[in-house]
């Protein structure tokens, strides 16, 4: 039996709301796994738990690479509301089965399958999209595009060796406040900031003087992130597939990012929050090992 480790949620979980908060508990999380522990994610503060944080838990406690195939539990949010939310995510069982809030997560076996772009899984959700939308699907052109670019980044932006190692991640939910629909795409990788194509396109340039890594002064990391940003969106960061078509994915996602049909697009990685739809950059005071965007489309 192994030792099991308590985890606390903030009250805001959330990677777009709070980020360094968020991004704290589940590298406490990631940390217990390694230490062979067994992980009791704690919400019963939480207020907000959104599709930001339900993602990466899920992510967390599928992948094998990260847990180790120990077992993760949860205690429910004592707020009536955000437990309603998170029971309608629907991970877990009841907690009415065991009468207790501390219920053990069941997932099924997962398999690593993200090395091929899933154009079935694209074309069956930007229809899905369309009818919940009504909207005929013609007109979301965009949603496909960005999904089968999230795909295959995923895999380009990979440090050697690690290619299909870790999975991608998509969540997709109906978005009530703006009569929209909620996208989270993840992969916890090593982050698109500390990917292997950009520390050697950083490493060849003239103009990132300075430590350009996570942790470097605040005013210089946040003018490297703004530059490797304005230079991912411009193609000028290949992939490390060494396809040269390849290095067309963050130009296009950018590039959709700014529809109207998307309320809002961010991207989050490692130490840095980018508004794919403003292009603006804002630090954060921590290290998200991983890559997650999201969007909503209305």
């Amino acid at each position: 039996m192994s030792i099991e480790k308590k985890v606390l949620a903030p009250s805001d979980c959330s990677l777009i709301n709070s980020p360094e908060r968020t991004i704290n508990f589940f590298q406490v999380a990631r940390d217990g796994y390694s230490e062979n522990q067994s992980v009791i994610y704690d919400l019963s503060q939480a207020l907000e738990f959104d599709l930001t944080a339900f993602a990466i838990m899920v992510a967390l406690i599928k992948d094998r690479n990260i847990n180790r195939g120990l077992v993760s539990k949860m205690i429910y949010p004592v707020d009536q509301d955000c437990r309603r939310r998170v029971q309608r995510y629907g991970l877990w069982k009841a907690a009415s089965e065991e009468e207790s809030d501390v219920v053990q997560i069941e997932t099924v076996p997962q398999r690593i399958t993200n090395t091929n772009v899933a154009n079935r899984v694209a074309r069956r959700i930007v229809l899905e999209c369309s009818s919940f939308l009504d909207c005929p699907e013609q007109k979301i052109p965009e949603l496909y595009s960005v999904l089968i670019e999230l795909m295959a980044n995923t895999n380009n932006h990979a440090v050697p060796g690690e290619t299909g190692r870790f999975a991608w991640w998509l969540f997709v939910r109906p978005n009530e406040d703006v009569q929209g629909i909620d996208f989270v795409f993840l992969d916890l990788g090593v982050g698109v900031f500390e990917s292997l194509p950009v520390r050697q396109h950083v490493t060849r340039s003239s103009d990132y003087s300075g430590s350009p890594r996570v942790g470097a002064e605040s005013f210089v990391r946040q003018r490297h992130i703004s530059k490797i940003v304005g230079e991912l969106s411009k193609g000028y960061i290949k992939s490390s597939t060494g396809d040269p078509d390849r290095g067309l994915g963050f130009p296009l996602i950018f590039e959709k990012a700014k529809s109207d049909r998307f309320e809002r697009f961010t991207m989050i990685a490692n130490d840095g929050t980018v508004d794919l739809k403003k292009r603006s950059v804002s630090l954060i005071n921590g290290n998200f090992l991983g890559t997650a965007f999201h969007f909503v489309l209305r």
